[in-house]
């Protein structure tokens, strides 16, 4: 079942607020699978968790930035569409207008703490002092699909040269 963008702008006008959660967007329940092993190698490369608190309001969102000249169709064809399947909330494409960037954001308290129960909390990753979930490096396919997303966003392959193996 593919997961739709649309007619969610009218969720909470009918009954006036009454019955609403608020503007909280309810994610889709989270299973470990290898497309969610994946799009955490994607975030653990280029992405972030980022939490804003204020007096009764928040920003809460996942980010990721990639090379608008190099990334634009893998963002919009492939991850984008690979977040919203797997939380089922919308992303949302969006371009630097200082610097060759194209970004992709979640907007979702939910999808934040799901992140954070998946071991990736919000903030710097160097001082969060990540490393890769016990439950993809307990199993070789998500191993793998973490190791694709995380070579996707940072990795690269070159030949060495004679002189590197001297």
């Amino acid at each position: 079942m593919l997961f739709a963008c649309i007619g969610m702008d009218n969720w909470g006008r009918i009954k006036g607020g009454l019955t609403s959660p608020g503007n909280t967007k309810q994610i889709k329940k989270v299973k470990y699978s290898a497309d969610l092993a994946e799009f955490l190698g994607i975030l653990f490369g280029d992405g972030n968790s980022y939490v804003k608190k204020a007096y009764k309001v928040g920003v809460y969102a996942i980010r990721i930035v990639g090379d608008s000249r190099y990334d634009e169709e893998y963002f919009v064809n492939y991850v984008k569409p690979l977040g919203e399947h797997l939380f089922g909330i919308c992303g949302k494409i969006s371009y630097s207008k200082t610097r060759n960037a194209v970004i992709l954001s979640f907007y979702s308290r939910e999808m934040v703490y799901a992140l954070e129960k998946l071991e990736f909390p919000p903030g710097n990753k160097i001082n969060n002092k990540i490393t890769i979930p016990s439950w993809i490096r307990n199993k070789k396919l998500f191993l793998k699909q973490f190791i694709r997303g995380l070579l996707d966003t940072d990795g690269s392959i070159f030949r060495m040269s004679n002189k590197d193996f001297g």
